[in-house]
């Protein structure tokens, strides 16, 4: 009685009186291991907890499903502690005293539940914590998916790293035309899906953010990996980090072709580099990505198989514009990169801005 007023029993009152009541059993068939390992997993919606002897072989185990716990109840401090109570009384009717504690997992009951082993009367001789890091378990998950072959229906190419999934769909779903049929793009120039037409969703600022980096992800043909690349190493130089990375985007190899209006689309200057049919500076250069400088020569390779496809890009892209920081020789299929765009010289729809906010949320 404190001031008229009883005193309310806490948690570790009941805990006691509730293991007072414990009584350990010797079971039927007991397996006589004095020592083990008790390995506690507590994630966000469940607590498991096994008892092994010291070559992992189990003894006895629980979970908090299996204690009747159900829900949001399951990850609870309190559901661990019955659990790691239950595993306890059964592991010690085999004989069981000393434990070594394996903790992992970053759910609430990872406390709770060492203390339950404690206070049931087992001698704990060491705790170890082997959560796994989620940055080695990101890394291996990348590793494990590079190395797994693609599906025939994945809309990735297995031999390239480029989009080959719906095109006119991605032009439906920024408004634009990006790739894909123009014709068909034309015909149903609304969002994709079957609420597309009426549509009226109201965009947050990071969905905004998010559309903007897709769509130029889009319009330059390139994978998220390869996009977040080229962010970070304009993020490294000097100058504005937007007009630096549109500036890296644009003098890629399979922009500058496209830009001389040697091929159609963009997706057609990566296949005619990738094909090998573009020397930079007299050597040949089949990497779509390479980056152009000031002063370098780009030229289509003498193979008349070469300057017959070049030559007909010419003429069906003849009402396209050389921009001013490209100087092409149409008769001997040379160019010369005489400077670096500047941002009026590069791509208009894509707000480069948003781009940046974006990336500087990670």
């Amino acid at each position: 009685m404190i001031g008229g007023v009883a005193k309310q029993p806490t948690a570790e009152d009941l805990l006691k009186e509730e293991l007072g009541a414990l009584k350990i059993r010797r079971a039927k068939g007991a397996k006589n291991i004095t020592t083990g390992l008790a390995n506690i997993l507590a994630s966000f919606n469940n607590t498991v907890v096994t008892m092994t002897d010291l070559k992992g072989n189990v003894i006895a185990w629980s979970s908090a499903g299996k204690c009747n716990f159900r829900g949001s109840r399951k990850s609870t401090a309190y559901a661990a502690q019955i659990v790691a109570q239950d595993a306890a009384r059964n592991a010690m009717a085999h004989g069981l005293k000393d434990v070594q504690i394996r903790v992992s997992g970053p759910g609430l009951g990872r406390d709770s539940a060492i203390r339950a082993l404690q206070a049931i009367g087992l001698e704990i001789t060491s705790i170890i914590d082997v959560t796994r890091c989620p940055t080695t378990a990101a890394v291996r998950a990348n590793v494990a998916a590079s190395k797994r072959p693609l599906s025939p229906s994945s809309p990735f190419s297995s031999s390239m790293a480029r989009y080959i999934g719906p095109s006119t769909r991605i032009s439906r779903r920024f408004g634009q035309f990006i790739i894909g049929s123009g014709k068909a793009f034309e015909r149903r120039n609304f969002p994709p899906g079957q609420h597309g037409p009426k549509s009226r969703r109201k965009m947050s600022e990071y969905a905004v953010g998010l559309n903007e980096k897709q769509k130029a992800r889009y319009i330059y043909g390139l994978l998220e990996r390869q996009f977040r690349r080229v962010f970070a190493v304009a993020k490294q130089e000097r100058g504005i980090t937007g007009e630096r990375f549109l500036q890296l985007l644009e003098t890629r190899l399979d922009s500058v072709i496209y830009h001389l209006g040697l091929t159609k689309t963009r997706a057609a200057a990566r296949q005619f580099v990738n094909h090998g049919h573009v020397r930079v500076n007299g050597h040949k250069v089949d990497i779509p990505s390479f980056n152009v400088k000031t002063g370098d020569e780009v030229e289509v390779k003498p193979a008349a198989s070469s300057r017959q496809i070049a030559t007909r890009g010419l003429e069906e892209n003849r009402l396209r514009n050389v921009p001013g920081w490209l100087s092409l020789n149409a008769e001997n299929l040379k160019a010369t990169v005489v400077r670096l765009p500047v941002r009026d010289e590069m791509e208009p729809s894509i707000n480069e801005q948003l781009i940046v906010e974006y990336y500087s949320r990670f």
